[in-house]
């Protein structure tokens, strides 16, 4: 197992180590300005698990958003997360209710509190 770079909880119940962080370029395209995109990615019981940030603005309105992908399954944003820098901005915290992506009927709770590397890299 790598260095611990966060932590996702899901419904106050499991924790999941993440293991790898990615900082990603920020999408401008003129409608959403996004501040911070991070990727997290760690395995639970052989499993990979992910988690995806964005901290935006669309057309000047906060637009935050969380995805999750775990043993819980494929979940996205239902409203607006909550998401915000740590001290000195290292690192990310933020919670969110997720909605599962294949029915749109199930419901979890995120918290997470993520480390953000230093370098943008290239993800699309």
């Amino acid at each position: 197992m790598g260095t611990i770079l966060g932590t996702v909880r899901i419904n106050d119940f499991t924790t999941y180590a993440i293991t790898d962080m990615r900082r990603c370029e920020p999408l401008n395209d003129g409608t959403i300005e996004r501040e911070l995109e991070l990727q997290g990615l760690g395995e639970h019981d052989g499993q990979r698990i992910q988690i995806d940030v964005y901290k935006q603005m669309i057309a000047g309105q906060a637009a935050h958003e969380v995805s999750w992908s775990g043993p819980e399954g494929v979940f996205g944003s239902s409203d607006i997360a909550s998401i915000t820098w740590g001290p000195e901005e290292t690192n990310i915290l933020g919670s969110s209710e997720l909605v599962d992506s294949l029915g749109q009927t199930e419901k979890i709770l995120i918290g997470f509190d993520l480390q953000v590397p230093t370098e943008t890299i290239p993800c699309r």
